[in-house]
Order: C-alpha cells, then sequence, then structure tokens
C-alpha cells in the first residue's frame, strides 16, 4: 500500500483541493467532512471556491444534512459536562482580547474523555464580542496540543509557526508546546502581549457591588465583572449594565463608554 500528503495553502481546507467531480461517493463524502470540519462549518477561512466545490459535492450525492448530523450532533454528555466545566471554570481571557482554556489529563479522564469530544471547544470564546484570539491547550503523552483561532486580520498562522511549533492558516492554525500543562499559561500570556490589537476596547459591566452614602465622597474603586469574565477596578459610581472602556494593555479602567 502507498499513502500521501497533498497540501496547498492558498484553498481554505484540504477538502476543496478537489471539486468532486469523477469522485466515488465515499470519497465525495469524505471531501465534504473535511470542509465542514476545517471551515467550522462555514465560519471561517472561506471563499466563493468553497461553495461551489460543496456545491459539485452535494451534486455527486453527498447528503450533506446527515453528514452535518455525523460529525455536529453525536457527541456524548460527558463531552456536554466537560465543555461546561471549562467555560465555566477553565477559560481565561487576557487583555490582548484573547481567550484559552487548558485541558489537563486529570481532568480528561475525569470526564471519560475521548478522542473528538473537545472538537470545536477552540472556536466558542470568538462568540465573545472583542476577542480576537482563542486558544485550546490539550494535554498529550509527550506534548500539549495548541489549536488556535483568530477573527479579522490577526494572522494565527504567523504565531502558531513563531510560538508553537506549527503553522496552518491565517485564521486557524495549529502546533505543539513541548511543557507541561501547567506551565502554558505563563508562557501563552506572556507570547500573547506582543500581538498588535486595539488599544482599548468596550465591555459590558455584568456584576458590581452598589455604591454606599460617602462613597464617592471618599473615591477609591471597586470591583467589577464584564462580560468577557474579566474583574477590573471600576469607579464607586459604575453600576451594573453600564458600558466601560478597558486598556487592552494593561487590562485597567479607563472611561464610561459615551453614550
Amino acid at each position: 500500500s502507498m499513502s500521501f500528503a497533498w497540501a496547498e495553502q492558498r484553498h481554505a481546507c484540504r477538502g476543496r483541493i478537489t471539486d468532486g467531480e469523477g469522485l466515488p461517493l465515499e470519497c465525495a463524502t469524505a471531501l465534504l467532512a473535511g470542509i465542514l470540519t476545517d471551515t467550522n462549518n462555514f465560519a471561517n477561512s472561506v471563499y466563493p471556491s468553497t461553495y461551489t466545490a460543496v456545491s459539485a459535492l452535494q451534486a455527486r450525492g453527498v447528503d450533506r444534512d446527515a453528514l452535518y448530523d455525523e460529525i455536529f450532533r453525536s457527541y456524548s454528555a460527558c463531552r456536554m459536562r466537560l465543555m461546561g466545566h471549562l467555560l465555566k471554570d477553565n477559560m481565561r481571557v487576557v487583555p490582548p482580547g484573547v481567550a484559552y482554556f487548558t485541558l489537563s489529563a486529570a481532568c480528561k479522564q475525569e470526564y471519560s474523555f475521548v478522542k473528538g469530544d473537545s472538537e470545536g471547544f477552540v472556536n466558542l470564546p470568538l462568540s465573545i464580542k472583542d476577542i480576537r484570539m482563542s486558544a485550546f491547550f490539550t494535554e498529550e503523552a509527550d506534548f500539549v496540543k495548541v489549536s488556535l483561532r483568530s477573527k479579522g486580520n490577526l494572522d494565527v498562522n504567523e504565531f502558531a509557526h513563531k510560538y508553537c511549533n506549527g503553522g496552518g492558516h491565517k485564521n486557524a492554525s495549529g502546533g505543539k508546546l513541548y511543557m507541561k500543562i501547567d506551565q502554558v499559561p505563563e508562557y501563552f500570556e506572556g507570547k500573547v502581549m506582543g500581538i498588535e490589537l486595539p488599544k482599548s476596547v468596550t465591555m459590558k459591566v455584568v456584576d458590581t457591588p452598589p455604591a454606599f452614602k460617602g462613597d464617592t465622597v471618599t473615591g477609591g474603586g471597586k470591583p467589577a465583572t464584564l462580560e468577557t469574565g474579566l474583574v477590573v477596578t471600576v469607579p464607586v459610581f459604575v453600576e451594573p449594565g453600564e458600558m466601560v472602556v478597558v486598556d487592552t494593555r494593561t487590562g485597567q479602567y479607563l472611561e464610561r463608554a459615551k453614550k
């Protein structure tokens, strides 16, 4: 038997390299599966030619709806519980507009993790306003697997090549780190501080203690939890529901957002 690899960076994903014409149905189905997964169900790295390829594959007879159900709607209850745990207790948001998770071997064991259970987790933080880059780190036997995603012009391919022994596409890349999982946060946060992002972002205050009489006279501040989970110190007059401007370089409150 013989195997080979074929890659062209100009294409959005592996499945886009061919248009499906004349392919056996089994191969055409595998190619459409590659497009669905590599583009996160058409959420990134999608061009007009991508849709042209999908149309040709469906014309070949691929059942897109059945394939979607098999890929995205066949997870276990343990997988859903793991996702909830990571979002609630493990996701970290750092000032440059970056969010990330770490998945340890112990956590995988606790949630009966099987290969594929974390598929798509790296994309979840990108639904948060002002988050432009997301990373997911998974502890493996001899290394830490890295998955990177981004919005707009932030190039995670360059970041992966430079800091994570990897590469990929502009908005979707991967790599490996040869360190312990508990060393990843310090390493990663140190590297993302150099990313060029907006100098400030506007976020909603979701929770902050009420001001008491005399507080405005004495000045000072109080903690406020923002919509991303970031906790900053704000003036005592700031209330839940207000929009505030935060410095992405320091993570500090700057001012109330102008209406």
